[in-house]
């Protein structure tokens, strides 16, 4: 496999004039010529990516093993302007102004509603302080450009839970219950991040027999903690019933900048909507997103707005982990660096990362494994206009049964042939590495590929 990228490397570097046979001794130098083989080199846009002036023209790079880097900073995509607001779960008041650290709010909804707010930064406390519903953004829709940053050695984790206290279930041992309806998912924190996501059960007394489960009876809440500990006197705090309720929504064509923070619970844990086809944008940079709501909510749902992902986490999802559409005229271009998203399979029928309705998007660097479906699926299309992605250096494995880690395709015939641009990526565990319909192309180049459903075409 050394070789193999090395040879490659040394044919990008050569403009394609260096053919090297197989078992031939690479070269230190190229051509012949003497001069020194670079260390990276730039990676240029495929031909036919219809994207051609996207942000990361001349700023991507491959080294000699085929790893991908980007000179690219989602940072600067941050909103500029508007007054700064500090928060503090711990030691803030909303009575208080926000403008310092020492004179903190206590709730993000309320440093986001200041009218002059463009940036709110936010204490972080890990998952001993959570920003609870009523801390966090307690159903609230953005609606206009903001910019929300995580501070402080511990990530800030923001939930759409409320604080709930519990009473013995009598004759059920180890359940305990509570009034709290509208209960998406359960999370005990007990044995600390990232949290084990409980099992919903279907009665009572299956709650009672499950260490580690819930039940929903209308209002009624009960819980069997993992560890079986009585919640009325030890660590009811450390039980996150999740509501179905927005967490993060925005609304509107502006900018959404979103930084080190870590959104459990939502309908969406993340979700971003324009309103014209002007569209706004979404930029998320080292944000951990998991528990979206349990009948399909995704991690991550950009419609009708570009989107920006860097270094981003995304996990267990009630249905996808990123999520992006058309939407009022906009369809969106995306850009995904260096994201790690796994475990969205709620439904088996769901991808970790989709774009649909002619969306363009390049992927960076990124890993995708153990989906419900297909690990990544770019779909149909818009206007006459098919999905593109360009994928590079990215890993896709363990796609659900009967789908293709990598998959590409139309079912609804309203754009030209979706296309997906493979460079240096890897497939495996799935029955099927990459899989085509509906006229869909999948292009590869110097990718680790096996077991292809359709037709793969070098480039």
């Amino acid at each position: 496999m050394e070789k193999m990228h090395r040879r490659d490397f040394l044919k990008r570097v050569a403009g394609g004039t260096c053919a090297l046979a197989s078992g031939v001794a690479l070269p230190a130098t190229i051509g012949g010529c003497g001069r020194e083989a670079p260390a990276k080199v730039a990676v240029a846009t495929p031909a036919g990516f219809s994207w051609t002036d996207h942000p990361l023209v001349g700023k991507v790079f491959v080294s000699q093993n085929s790893v991908f880097s980007t000179t690219f900073d989602a940072t600067t995509r941050k909103f500029v302007g508007g007054a700064t607001y500090y928060v503090d779960v711990e030691r803030g008041s909303d009575n208080n102004a926000g403008t310092s650290e020492d004179s903190a709010l206590q709730s993000i909804a309320a440093a986001c509603d200041k009218p002059d707010a463009g940036t709110v930064r936010v204490k972080g406390y890990g998952i001993d302080k959570p920003y609870y519903r009523g801390r966090g953004f307690n159903n609230r829709t953005q609606s206009r450009p903001i910019n929300i940053i995580g501070y402080g050695p511990l990530l800030p984790y923001v939930t759409t839970h409320d604080v709930l206290t519990f009473a013995p279930c009598p004759g059920k041992a180890n359940v305990y219950q509570t009034t709290r309806p509208s209960v998406t998912e359960c999370m005990d924190m007990a044995g600390g991040a990232p949290g084990t996501r409980m099992t919903k059960t279907t009665s009572l007394e299956a709650c009672e027999a499950s260490p580690g489960s819930w039940y929903q009876s209308g209002t009624a809440l009960f819980v069997h903690a993992i560890n079986s500990r009585n919640l009325s006197s030890n660590g009811a705090s450390r039980i996150w019933a999740l509501l179905n309720v927005p967490n993060f929504k925005s609304v509107g064509d502006h900018t959404s900048y979103l930084e080190n923070l870590v959104l459990y619970g939502g309908i969406d844990c993340v979700n971003a909507s324009g309103s014209t086809p002007s569209g706004g944008t979404l930029v998320l940079v080292n944000v951990e997103t998991g528990m979206s709501e349990a009948g399909g909510g995704n991690n991550i749902s950009a419609r009708g707005v570009d989107a920006v992902l860097a270094s981003c986490r995304t996990t267990r999802s009630g249905g996808d982990g990123h999520n992006y559409h058309a939407y009022n005229g906009k369809v969106p271009n995306v850009i995904e660096i260096d994201c790690v998203v796994t475990d969205c399979n709620r439904s088996r029928t769901d991808q970790n990362s989709t774009a649909h309705d002619g969306a363009r998007v390049i992927r960076v660097g990124g890993t995708y494994r153990d989906a419900g479906a297909a690990n990544v699926a770019d779909i149909n299309g818009t206007d006459g206009e098919g999905t593109e992605s360009w994928n590079l250096g990215c890993s896709a494995f363990g796609a659900g049964p009967g789908y293709a880690n990598w998959q590409c395709g139309s079912i609804d015939n309203a754009g030209a042939a979706p296309k997906m641009w493979l460079d240096s990526c890897d497939a495996g565990k799935a029955e099927y590495s990459t899989g085509s319909f509906g006229g869909g192309l999948i292009y590869s180049h110097n990718s680790s590929l096996e077991r292809n459903q359709s037709k793969v075409t070098p480039y």
